[in-house]
């Protein structure tokens, strides 16, 4: 074997001298060569640079000679790095991948990116938008070279056209998409790949506002990145800002529709934070603190009883016969929805069901109500007599509201409702309030026949029911009050002994008789004895409306005169006390016998 490589050597030796004593170094040249070099080696030429790649005496290509040049492929091999610095790559001889001496024209590099694991050969996985890009664009720009050998590689052999590289690039998005950077230097200690993926640049699907300092909850989370993110001049360019944002206190992004008036003075411990939250402007906290807010800085002052009521009396949904709220559009859903302010029935049932309705329109509860209680009401007696058609007079003036404008006296003082007064009547007559207390009855076909139903004022007048009665007894019936009858009250003529309706006694004042036993009839004493008598029944034979008891009585109208002894004698000794089958005692006075033994039947 030794003689064998001595041979070759010696013959290789012999062939180098020839080619120096035969004229034409070309033709020499070619005669030693196995053929021209490529493009990049080019420099490289000529039998007197052959040792630049080769070693004496050894016919393949020195590894140690192509690193001395190709040094970024030395570094990437030291640093185990790349293809190059794979196990399998760097025991072998470069000659092995790289052939040369096969013409001007040939790829020394011979490499096919069809067939080429990237992420397997380099650790850079090539997805997404990265899996159309060909080679040449992250490849073929020096300006996207970032590693100081490489680049100092490529200036050294710039001049002879030795530009082409797939070495000098780094992992990161920047070291290519320089150019595309719309953030400034706001990021520039992170990642592209905190926010961006391969997919696409915009939209950042990789970033997590939750993670950042200023997490987003309730309506924060459907609000464009515009709506907060605006343009700033950056370097002469427009860029989004994205950080060095004041977002401590929310006026820091939002106006402040209070002008101060909540964070200062004595609330000045509150914040928004205090009353609101994100899930909307008009969502408020559970701990919202209802008693420390300012009610009138919404235009509705809390005075008299309205101070003192819960915040949900209003603004909620309740609605009953008391409380009907309306809202103003588009605030039913918040947490204290916004009652109209327009009047009084923005929130209140009309108590009176309609009664002042003017014109068709609703007259406001101020007319005759405070905030301070809803009763006592403001509608006094001179309101009544000025604005009504029914004028307050008399005893009609210290009548209590309620005896007229109400279906239920009892109501009033034994529940704690209040009743629906009536305030609208059609028939303002005396008998519409006082029927009760008629004690005429029926007037149309009773005691007033000839009457109006109405026309009670023909005898009462406003001041008392029962006094100051205006009456013309004899005119209006013939029967004149005379003596004792004009001392006596209606009723002790008039009265029928029914109760009506437990207030009052029912008169009858359309009476059959004048006589006076039609009204004395428990005083008559003479079991009508006189009927037959020659004196006849009539009271008025003997008595007068002055006095029962009578004054003086001539004898000599009846069928007995009296003369002599008997004109002094006592009316008793002759008229004696009697029994009736009822066991009533009465005196007879007739009929008696006038026969003298009647009475002087002893003598």
């Amino acid at each position: 074997m030794r003689t064998l490589k001595y041979t070759y050597e010696y013959i290789l030796i012999l062939s180098m001298l020839i080619l120096f004593l035969v004229p034409g170094n070309g033709v020499h040249a070619q005669l030693i060569s196995p053929g021209k070099l490529s493009q990049p080696h080019s420099f490289l030429e000529g039998i007197s640079k052959c040792t630049s790649c080769h070693e004496l005496r050894k016919p393949e290509i020195s590894v140690e000679k192509c690193l001395n040049c190709h040094t970024p492929i030395r570094e990437s091999m030291e640093e185990l790095k790349g293809i190059h610095g794979k196990r399998e790559v760097i025991d072998q001889s470069c000659s092995g991948c790289h052939k040369d001496h096969l013409g001007a024209n040939f790829d020394i590099l011979h490499f096919d990116s069809t067939d080429f694991d990237h992420f397997k050969e380099t650790g850079f996985k090539l997805e997404n938008a990265h899996a159309d890009v060909s080679c040449k664009n992250c490849h073929g720009d020096a300006d996207y070279l970032s590693d100081a050998t490489v680049i100092a590689y490529r200036e050294e052999y710039e001049l002879i056209g030795a530009t082409s590289t797939f070495l000098g690039l780094e992992n990161s998005c920047r070291s290519c998409h320089f150019t595309d950077n719309v953030h400034g230097d706001q990021f520039s200690d992170q990642n592209c790949e905190s926010c961006h993926t391969t997919v696409q640049w915009e939209g950042a699907e990789g970033f997590d506002h939750n993670n950042s300092a200023f997490q987003l909850t309730g309506r924060h989370i459907d609000v464009t990145c515009a709506d907060c993110h605006e343009s700033v001049k950056f370097e002469d360019t427009l860029i989004v800002r994205y950080s060095g944002f004041e977002f401590g206190e929310c006026t820091s992004c939002h106006e402040d529709e209070h002008n101060g008036e909540l964070t200062n003075g004595e609330f000045a411990a509150q914040t928004c934070e205090s009353c609101h939250i994100t899930d909307g402007w008009h969502q408020f906290t559970a701990s919202f603190p209802e008693k420390l807010f300012p009610h009138k800085t919404t235009g509705f002052t809390l005075l008299g009883a309205h101070e003192s009521l819960e915040c949900s009396s209003c603004h909620s949904s309740r609605n009953d016969e008391d409380i009907n709220n309306k809202w103003v559009a588009g605030t039913y859903h918040y947490t204290y929805p916004e009652p109209e302010k327009s009047n009084c029935f923005s929130c209140h049932t009309d108590f009176h069901e309609g009664d002042f309705v003017e014109n068709g329109d609703l007259k406001d509860c101020e007319s005759c109500h405070t905030v301070e209680a809803w009763y006592p009401s403001t509608f006094g007696l001179e309101e009544h007599n000025t604005q009504s058609t029914f004028k307050l007079a008399g005893a009609h003036q210290v009548t209590p509201c309620f005896s007229c404008h109400t279906g239920s006296v009892e109501l009033t003082f034994a529940s704690n409702e209040l009743p629906h007064p009536e305030f609208r009547f059609e028939d303002t007559s005396c008998l519409s309030c006082h029927q009760k207390d008629n004690p005429h009855d029926d007037l149309v076909i009773g005691d007033f026949t000839d009457a109006d139903a109405s026309d009670c004022d023909g005898c009462h007048n406003e001041s008392a029911w029962n006094s100051d009665i205006i009456f013309d007894h004899e005119a209006e019936t013939g029967y004149a009050l005379t003596g004792s009858h004009l001392n006596e009250s209606c009723s002790s003529c008039h009265f029928t002994g029914d109760i009506m309706d437990g207030l009052t006694s029912k008169k009858n004042f359309a009476l059959e008789s004048t006589e006076c036993v039609s009204c004395h009839l428990d005083e008559s004493i003479h079991e009508d004895q006189f009927a037959e008598s020659v004196i006849g029944p009539s009271c008025d034979n003997c008595h007068n409306t002055d006095s029962f008891t009578l004054p003086s009585f001539d004898h000599n109208l009846t069928s007995f005169l009296l003369d002599g002894a008997h004109i002094n004698v006592a009316c008793v000794d002759c008229h004696t006390t009697e029994t009736n089958a009822e066991g009533k005692e009465f005196v007879r006075f007739f009929p008696l016998s006038g026969e003298c033994s009647s009475c002087h039947d002893d003598q």
